[in-house]
């Protein structure tokens, strides 16, 4: 038995409370590991999970457990790795209104890494499993997911990379299965080309470096192969009755026109009346989801309290009710509806919460997934070209060029962009130097059926660096750049910027910045101003005290004319003084402390963070930090307020053992939360 223990363990505990004037929560978490290595090749772990929450909110109190035991293995050799593992998840909730529930999850995995000899590629395979359930039988859904890669290489000359991932869920309740497959091949040439066919003319002073690389990749358009298949509503239908199996619905426009901001109101209907919503297909046809648009802005944590009862008819008038899920898609803001019936008529009855409304904008439908597997081929030609010519002594000219064609199948789009720099580097003294640079960016867009899109810019900048003494450095910056889109001049932005670094006493150093960017749209006529100036200072005070500190003052302002009815006039101006400051003093190599300061203010806002901190070490095996912070913001003449604390210490009981602590509590504008972590790692 104690061979079998002997291993490294790790146990720790964690809690935390959150509270308002309102509503409090707790949490406790109880967490152990145990790890084995029975020899070089095999080594398991075996892990144990424990949690609960508890939250009472307006005299409700709600309770959640959750148990989560894990076990996984590894195998490892010269020329693979083997790792499989469980877990399985428990969790238990209830409250106070004696509502109970029991949900389960596991996983299942596998991943199997090889590295053969005598040249032979790499090859990574990897399986996944997930099961969740639930004890009222509601809930029964499988996931599996199979990866597999290889990848092969010579010399970084060519390489060849080929994935496949199969992905595949079924719902046990409903019976539906859905399957996706993604294949994903790509070869690259002339990776190391330029190494290759490096070469230097002219007595060395002139330096050639061009590059070509080819790319080639293939895959299932779409990612997968299920192939979306909506159908074709001939009428959009809506109505009330008291009768849900008779009756005919009204045809309503307004929710197949593809506007999403009309439609009719659903949720809201009179007691013992029924709110109808559906479409009409032109043919009898499978229908598997059916689904119903609401109005953007719709609050998603009401969706739930919507019931709906499915009905179906041949011919519109005498309806048939059957059995449907109903969910809730948070991206798309619609209801999904399964029906898996063959029907020419769909009708949705909203039977629940006739206290609330939402606006439902479109209906639509769709059949079973295709399998069309449409493939989706990219070629990349990228060709490089790098340059260095030295005409003299303290003058050095560098080109780059780099151009890219692409071109992807079926859609036939091309794709076209070019780069050209070209530098000028002068250092006539040891002290200064001078650089000139130009670049201009080149890009194109061409598609059948579209307009061609064609992007430019042009880049013209100066740096000058002059250093008159070790103590003393100076630059100056000056760039302009132009934008141009389909041949108008979209943006023009020119911007000056100056600094100096100033070493004026032993353990004194300062910095010293100012610039203005100025930018121009011509097509909306505005334009935009921008004024920075920065002032650091990083003083040794004493041999313990070390101070940095800084101040930042940014003016910004912008302008723009109407130049459309469409368009409004407008103009800002906003200012905003930032400074901060930080104190280190070492007592000791063994004790630390600091504090910093930071406030900024605005127009109409500002803030003031204050933080410390302490680092004490007590021999070489107890540590331990302590920080504290607090912020107050004030915004539109309101005031908010928030600090935090903060304590970590670990304690090296011996070399086989090691313990350690965390705690922290922050409090912001009425809520308090504090938390507390303890460790143990045990090595047996």
């Amino acid at each position: 038995m104690a061979e079998i223990l002997n291993g490294y363990g790790s146990l720790s505990y964690s809690t935390s409370e959150t509270g308002t004037s309102t509503s409090s929560t707790l949490s406790e978490t109880a967490e152990l590991n145990w790890t084995r290595k029975f020899s070089p090749m095999i080594r398991y772990r075996l892990g144990l999970g424990l949690s609960h929450s508890s939250t009472t909110s307006d005299g409700t109190v709600s309770e959640s457990t959750i148990l989560k035991p894990s076990i996984d293995g590894v195998l490892t050799g010269t020329v693979y790795s083997l790792r499989m593992g469980y877990t399985l998840t428990s969790t238990a909730s209830s409250n106070s209104n004696q509502n109970e529930s029991s949900d389960m999850a596991d996983n299942l995995y596998a991943r199997l890494a090889l590295t053969p000899r005598y040249l032979l590629p790499p090859v990574n395979i990897s399986y996944n499993i997930d099961r969740n359930w639930n004890n009222e039988g509601t809930v029964d859904t499988i996931a599996q997911t199979m990866r597999a890669s290889t990848s092969f290489s010579f010399k970084n000359l060519a390489s060849l990379y080929y994935s496949m991932t199969s992905y595949t869920t079924e719902d046990n309740i409903t019976g539906e299965t859905a399957q996706s497959t993604k294949e994903t091949l790509s070869l690259s040439l002339g990776t190391a080309v330029a190494r290759l066919f490096t070469f230097s003319l002219l007595d060395n002073t002139l330096t050639i470096t061009p590059g070509y690389t080819l790319t080639y990749s293939a895959a299932p358009q779409g990612a997968t192969i299920q192939i979306a298949n909506p159908l074709a509503i001939s009428a959009a239908l809506s109505g009330k009755d008291s009768t849900p199996t008779f009756d005919a619905l009204t045809a309503t426009p307004s929710l197949k026109d593809d506007d999403r901001t009309t439609g009719v109101e659903i949720g809201n209907g009179n007691e013992g009346a029924y709110q109808n919503i559906g479409f009409q297909l032109s043919n009898s046809s499978q229908i598997q989801t059916a689904y119903i648009y609401l109005k953007p802005g719709f609050d998603s944590t009401l969706a739930n309290s919507f019931k709906f009862d499915s009905y179906i008819s041949d011919d519109g008038t005498v309806w048939t009710k059957i059995s449907g899920s109903v969910t809730y898609n948070t991206t798309e803001n619609r209801f999904e509806i399964k029906v898996n019936r063959n029907t020419k008529f769909f009708k949705a009855v909203v039977t629940g919460n006739t206290s609330q409304s939402v606006l439902a904008t479109e209906v639509a439908a769709s059949g079973p997934a295709g399998t069309e597997t449409t493939w989706s081929d990219t070629i990349s030609h990228n060709i490089t070209l790098s340059a260095g010519y030295k005409p003299f002594d303290k003058i050095f000219i560098l080109y780059d060029m780099s151009l890219s064609l692409t071109t992807a199948k079926p859609s036939d789009q091309k794709t076209t962009a070019m780069i050209n720099s070209l530098g000028l580097k002068y250092d006539p003294k040891d002290y200064l130097s001078l650089n000139l640079s130009y670049q201009n960016a080149f890009s194109s867009t061409e598609q059948p059926a579209a307009e061609p899109s064609e992007l430019t810019s042009n880049t013209y900048s100066f740096a000058s660096t002059f250093i008159p003494t070790d103590t003393m450095t100076y630059t100056l910056g000056i760039s302009t750049s132009e934008s141009i889109t389909n041949g108008v001049t979209t943006g023009i932005s020119d911007s000056i910027t100056f600094s100096s670094a100033l070493k004026l006493y032993r353990g004194l150093d300062s910095n010293f910045t100012v610039g203005i960017s100025m930018s121009e749209d011509p097509v909306n006529n505005a334009e935009s101003t921008s004024y920075r100036f920065s002032l650091g200072v990083t003083a040794q005070l004493t041999d313990r005290l070390r101070a940095v500190g800084d101040y930042t003052l940014a003016m910004d302002s912008s302008d723009s004319s109407a130049t459309s009815s469409e368009l409004t006039a407008t103009s800002s101006e906003l200012t905003t003084h930032s400074s901060d400051l930080k104190l280190t003093y070492t007592f000791s190599p063994r004790l630390k402390i600091g504090g910093a300061f930071s406030y900024t203010t605005g127009e109409d806002s500002s803030s003031f963070r204050q933080s410390y901190d302490v680092g004490w070490r007590v021999g070489d095996r107890l540590s331990a930090d302590l920080s504290y912070s607090i912020l107050s913001e004030v915004k539109d003449s309101a005031t908010t307020e928030s600090s935090q604390i903060g304590l970590n210490m670990s304690w090296n009981v011996s070399k086989d053992i090691l313990t350690y602590l965390t705690y922290g509590f922050s409090e912001s504008d009425g809520t308090n939360s504090n938390s507390l972590f303890i460790g143990i790692n045990i090595r047996l």
